[in-house]
């Protein structure tokens, strides 16, 4: 008589969890990727020495710059912001936190892009800030990288020059030195803060709308 032999009942079991893993694993690599280059933010590695290579010079001509462009008086904040960069969404977002926040109510913004095709996307893109002004950036004054904020005070000195968040993570927020300046701004005082040395989430600005 032949020996009897008997299934066993836990392989399907098992192949079942392997088939299940299979699955799940590249899933779950694939999520740690996406919010690695969320965090990250593609084409934005630390470029400190972008910001490094403005002199007082060259700040002086932006400020100057920045102060006839204005068209009235108060607290005016400049946003620079080019379409093509990968870390512009976030610095979007986190401009639009700020100005939710107390103390950037009555700040006149100004989004400065980098030619003639962004104008209408700029339009578009900040269409929900109230008086919004968008302009483009004067080659012989225009920043070596952005996303980058500049603010005036009322009598059209610079109060900050830098970054939004000194991190090279994208994640947006609503506080900083952005929102810190515009506080002290509203409060009365005069601060000067030149943020140039500070790892951000930055992209070059670029080459053809900008002199060296």
């Amino acid at each position: 008589m032949a020996p009897m032999t008997h299934a066993n009942p836990q392989r399907p079991h098992r192949w079942r969890q392997m088939a299940a893993l299979a699955l799940v694993l590249p899933w779950l690599a694939g999520t740690a990727v996406a919010f690695w280059w969320f965090e990250q933010g593609p084409g934005s590695p630390p470029v400190h020495a972008a910001l490094a290579s403005l002199d007082e010079a060259r700040v002086d001509a932006l400020t100057r710059q920045l102060h006839k462009d204005s068209v009235q008086e108060g607290i005016h904040l400049v946003h620079f912001w080019d379409p093509a960069c990968a870390c512009s969404q976030a610095s979007s977002d986190h401009l639009h936190r700020i100005l939710a926040a107390e103390p950037a109510q009555d700040t006149r913004i100004t989004v400065v892009v980098p030619d003639e095709g962004s104008l209408e996307r700029a339009l578009r893109h900040f269409r929900r800030i109230d008086g919004l002004q968008v302009t483009v950036a004067d080659p012989d004054t225009a920043p070596p990288a952005s996303p980058l904020a500049a603010v005036l005070s009322p009598e059209g000195s610079l109060a900050y020059l830098g970054p939004y968040r000194a991190s090279t993570s994208c994640r947006p927020a609503a506080d900083g030195p952005v929102a810190d300046t515009l506080l002290d701004l509203q409060r009365g005082e005069d601060p000067r803060r030149l943020n140039l040395l500070d790892t951000a989430c930055f992209c070059a600005w670029p080459e053809t709308h900008r002199r060296t």
